[in-house]
C-alpha cells in the first residue's frame, strides 16, 4: 500500500528538482551553434514549452501506460535503454551482496564468539575502514594496484556474465568496491546481534542438551540474530544502488548508474526520471522481500 505513494513522491521530487537546476537540455542536444528558432522548434516538439505541472501530469499519465518517454540525447525509448543496462547493474549489486553475505556474516559470528580476540580486533578495524573509505577512492586504489601495477585483473568494462571466466575477472574489482561498505556494516551488526543472542537462555539450554558448539552457534544463535542483519542488508541495498553510480563511472561499467550520470551531465530529463522510478521501485521491492524473509526466519512474526 505504501509502494505507490512512495514511487509517486520520488518521481515528483526529481521532476521539480531537475527543472530547478540551471542549463537547457535542448541547447546541450543541438550544440552552441543552434539558432533560437531551432531550439524553440525542438522544445515545442518535445513538449518542454508547456507549464511544469502540465509536463508532470503528462509524464505520470504515460508512466501509468508503461511509457517512460524518449531520451533527448539518444532519441530512443527510455524503457528500452534502462532494460538494456539493467542486467549489468543487477549483476554488480548481486556480486556485492554475495560478497557481504559470504564474508561479513561468518566474520561477524566469529568476532562475537571470540570477543576481544585478535580476530575480533581485525574485523572491527576492517569494518571501520570499510565504512570510512569513499567508494570512488577505493575503486581508483584497486584499479591502480590490481589493473595498472600488478596487471592481474582488467582495467574497466564488462565482458559477459559473471559465471564466465572473463566476466568474473571484469566484475571482481567493481564488486569489491561496491561491496566494501556493505561488508563493513554487516560485519559490525552481525557481531552486535550475536553478542545479544549468546547470553540468552535458549543458548544455555541448547548447550545443556549436549549439542555441538557449531550447531548451537549457527543453527540456534545465528538464526535468531539474523533479523536485524537482514533489515540492514535490505536498507543497505539502497546504498549499494546509489553507490553504483560512482562505481560504474569509475570502472566504465555499462549499467544504469553510469547511464544516469551521463544523463545528468547532458540534462536528459526523461532518462533521469525513468532511472529514479526504476531505483525507487527496486528499493520498495527489496523491502517487501525483507518483510517476507522475517516470517521465514521467525514463524512468530505475522503481518495483518
Amino acid at each position: 500500500m505504501y509502494a505507490v505513494p512512495t514511487l509517486l513522491a520520488a518521481i515528483v521530487c526529481v521532476f521539480f528538482l531537475m527543472h530547478l537546476t540551471p542549463g537547457d537540455p535542448i541547447r546541450v542536444m543541438l550544440g552552441v551553434d543552434a539558432t533560437e528558432e531551432e531550439v524553440d522548434a525542438v522544445r515545442e516538439k518535445l513538449g518542454l514549452d508547456r507549464p511544469l505541472l502540465t509536463q508532470l501530469l503528462y509524464f505520470l499519465r504515460n508512466v501509468a501506460r508503461g511509457d517512460l518517454g524518449e531520451s533527448i540525447y539518444f532519441r530512443l525509448p527510455v524503457l528500452s535503454l534502462l532494460l538494456s543496462r539493467l542486467g549489468a547493474t543487477v549483476e554488480l549489486a548481486g556480486v556485492a551482496l554475495l560478497i557481504a553475505v559470504v564474508v561479513a556474516i561468518p566474520l561477524g559470528v566469529v568476532a562475537a564468539v571470540r570477543r576481544y580476540s585478535l580476530v575480533d580486533s581485525i574485523s572491527s578495524m576492517m569494518a571501520l575502514t570499510g565504512v570510512s573509505v569513499p567508494s570512488f577512492w577505493l575503486g581508483i586504489l584497486l584499479l591502480y594496484f590490481f589493473a595498472v601495477k600488478w596487471r592481474v585483473l582488467p582495467l574497466t568494462g564488462r565482458a559477459g556474465p559473471p559465471w564466465t571466466v572473463e566476466g568474473l575477472r571484469h566484475i571482481l574489482l567493481p564488486g569489491m568496491t561496491l561491496g566494501a561498505t556493505l561488508v563493513a556494516s554487516t560485519t559490525r551488526l552481525t557481531r552486535a546481534s550475536m553478542l545479544e543472542v549468546l547470553n540468552q537462555d535458549f543458548m544455555r539450554t541448547a548447550r545443556a542438551k549436549g549439542l555441538r558448539e557449531a550447531v548451537v552457534i549457527y543453527k540456534h544463535g545465528l538464526k535468531n540474530a539474523l533479523i536485524p542483519v537482514v533489515t540492514n542488508l535490505g536498507l543497505q541495498m539502497g546504498v549499494v544502488l546509489g553507490g553504483a553510480f560512482l562505481t560504474e563511472t569509475v570502472f566504465a561499467w555499462p549499467g544504469i548508474g553510469r547511464l544516469t550520470v551521463q544523463a545528468i551531465l547532458r540534462r536528459d530529463f526523461p532518462i533521469i526520471q525513468g532511472t529514479t522510478l526504476f531505483l525507487a521501485a527496486g528499493f520498495v521491492l527489496i523491502n517487501i522481500l525483507v518483510d517476507i524473509v522475517y516470517v521465514l526466519l521467525d514463524p512468530r512474526i505475522r503481518y495483518r
